[in-house]
């Protein structure tokens, strides 16, 4: 009896020395699993967390490129219309330079042609030669008759 005792014994302490090391190893894997997931759970932090500052300095890098285009565009835009406006301006004034040229010539012009007539005009009433002068029809020229 005692055998089978000593059996019995000894076949519970193998068992309970199994369990021992099966708990202790299912611990361990339980233990690694959960320091595993945290290190996973850690690193995918930090990635989203990198991942997150890298796509907000990208959107304020885009931000700051897009105002520096607006920027510059608004400044181009106002430079052509400066620009614009200073060539209007020096056409007009052109313009209206040219203009009073042109009427002070035609003024002279016409000062002088009547000045020309009007000694004509004088000298023939004065050598006693009757003229007569009359404005034609739209189109036609000046004519005059001069009689002895």
């Amino acid at each position: 009896m005692q055998t089978i005792d000593t059996w019995h014994e000894n076949g519970i302490q193998t068992i309970d020395a199994l369990h021992d090391n099966r708990t202790h190893t299912i611990d361990a894997w339980h233990e690694n699993g959960m320091q595993t997931i945290d290190a996973w759970h850690k690193n995918a932090i930090q990635t989203i967390g990198a991942r997150h500052e890298n796509v907000i300095e990208t959107i304020d890098a885009w931000h700051e490129n897009v105002i520096q285009a607006i920027e510059a565009l608004h400044e181009n835009v106002i430079q052509t219309i400066d620009a614009w406006h200073d060539n209007v301006i020096q056409t007009i004034d052109a313009w209206h330079e040219n203009v009073i040229q042109t009427i002070g010539a035609r003024y002279n012009n016409g000062k002088q042609i009547t000045d020309a007539w009007h000694d004509y005009i004088i000298q023939t009433i004065d050598s006693g030669t009757r003229t007569e002068y009359r404005l034609l029809t739209l189109g036609e020229t000046l004519e005059w008759n001069t009689t002895h």
